[in-house]
């Protein structure tokens, strides 16, 4: 077989192969919020006229990735930084550094750059991960 044929084939399975980058198992551990519990009562429990918690912002940022990013990849646990909690990402097979997703920790309102914001009641959020969770246990 020609060798750069061989090497094509071989890339080519590699790819198709290759899986997505997960959060790794001890995630759940930092999350600050109910990892093992369904999320959508969760979100909807939310209420942003007291402010947003770490554990809601971290809900809140990791729904909107699931949303506006997809399945293949996550966002980090959340930390402050002058009046938001910022959620840093990491998407695709390799992992890589992607957009971060900023929630405001008075208003609620979720965002990332190149992304629609998502405000309270969170309605398409919640809309997603009912969507998600309910394939995952079927």
């Amino acid at each position: 077989m020609n060798p750069w044929l061989s090497t094509f084939l071989l890339l080519v399975i590699l790819t198709l192969t290759s899986g997505c980058t997960t959060p790794p198992p001890e995630r759940s551990k930092v999350m600050r919020f109910d990892y093992d519990k369904p999320w959508a009562p969760q979100l909807k429990a939310v209420d942003a006229s007291d402010g947003i918690s770490a554990g809601e912002a971290d809900l809140l940022s990791t729904a909107y990735f699931i949303k506006y990013e997809g399945l293949c990849g996550g966002s980090d646990p959340v930390f402050r930084r002058r009046g938001e909690w910022i959620a840093e990402t990491f998407v695709g097979p390799s992992g890589a550094t992607g957009k971060d997703i900023r929630v405001d920790a008075s208003s609620g309102e979720v965002r990332q750059r190149g992304n629609p914001v998502s405000r309270p009641p969170w309605d398409e959020l919640i809309q997603v991960i009912e969507m998600t969770q309910g394939r995952r246990r079927k």
